[in-house]
């Protein structure tokens, strides 16, 4: 009987490793099992092939003043001292957050662009929402306060460095701090 159980088990995990796999590719056919994914099982990568990661995602915010756009500012993700990064990168967890929220909504952006649905109802998604309040719990210098953001990526290093808008939000209102709004 323990036999039959260790064989169901590694067939089990065979099927699961051999679903991990195809899941690395875009395939739209893929896309209709993967959806009815509910635990989320099956990963997604792409930090080696076939797809790897290329550019590094920025979270940047502006505030607008009687009408006027102000200076962008970064939202600090922290950055691991290099040599240690392998060892220790207690960043890490906000760095994969922001990479998340970033393709999730871009995820649904072509969804919904395949679906021809208006843009703005992708400001219901949850990417968009956990975007917007990331943002909006970062230090406001007067009230009350009218916040835009934008995902900036960044591909290559040094003098090579180039900088590609890949999304900028609407304007939003930040509620006040004590609850109220």
């Amino acid at each position: 009987m323990d036999t039959i159980w260790t064989g169901v088990v590694g067939l089990g995990f065979l099927l699961w490793w051999i679903a991990s796999v195809i899941n690395q590719y875009p395939l739209r056919w893929w896309e209709h099992v993967v959806r009815h994914d509910w635990l989320r099982l099956v990963p997604s990568w792409t930090f080696f092939a076939p797809r790897p990661g290329r550019r590094d995602d920025h979270l940047v915010f502006r505030d607008f003043e009687h009408g006027l756009a102000g200076c962008w500012h970064e939202v600090d993700v922290g950055e691991a001292w290099l040599p240690l990064r392998w060892l220790w990168n207690p960043y890490r967890f906000r760095q994969k957050a922001l990479m998340d929220l970033v393709n999730g909504l871009l995820k649904t952006r072509r969804r919904y662009r395949e679906r021809q649905l208006d843009q703005s109802v992708e400001q219901l998604s949850l990417p968009y929402f956990g975007l917007l309040a990331w943002v909006s719990s970062q230090p406001v210098a007067t009230r009350p306060c009218l916040r835009q953001f934008a995902v900036v990526a960044s591909m290559g290093h040094g003098l090579d460095r180039a900088l590609r808008i890949i999304y900028v939000s609407h304007i939003h209102r930040v509620p006040d701090g004590d609850g109220g709004n």
